[in-house]
């Protein structure tokens, strides 16, 4: 599984996050100070779904999840504070230090993979997405 963000304001810009990735980044944003607001449906910008919303709770701004199914889009306000919040977590990012790949049995790789965070590079590229606005989260199976 994976994530692909979508800018709103020009669908080619586009960044994909593996899910271990896209958890501990935002792991590390909350750790940072983010107090997600949450993702709205998309319908709801469009006043397509409104009326809805009896039916559809899970629809109303603020209940949405950061992992979804079905696309889930992030308003500006948030993905600026997401945006800070990545800022301040650079700051203090101390990147874990890996012996080489020939050293280490399968079973010791699969243990430090599960405690390592994603690179400084994914931490940068996120900032960098967040600075150009709102945006579309999508579940994306990997074949």
């Amino acid at each position: 599984m994976a994530y692909r963000l979508i800018n709103k304001r020009n669908p080619t810009q586009t960044l994909t996050q593996t899910r271990r990735a896209w958890y501990c980044l935002l792991d590390m944003a909350r750790q940072s100070g983010w107090n997600p607001m949450g993702t709205i449906h998309q319908g709801l910008l469009h006043g397509l779904v409104t009326n809805l919303l009896e039916d559809h709770p899970e629809w109303e701004p603020g209940n949405g999840t950061y992992t979804p199914v079905t696309s889930r889009l992030v308003m500006l306000e948030d993905a600026l504070n997401l945006m800070d919040a990545l800022q301040r977590a650079f700051i203090v990012y101390e990147p874990q230090r890996v012996a080489s790949y020939y050293g280490i049995f399968r079973t010791e790789w699969d243990e430090l993979r599960d405690r390592t965070y994603p690179g400084i590079g994914s931490l940068q590229a996120l900032t960098d997405f967040c600075r150009a606005g709102p945006f579309i989260i999508e579940g994306r199976s990997i074949p």
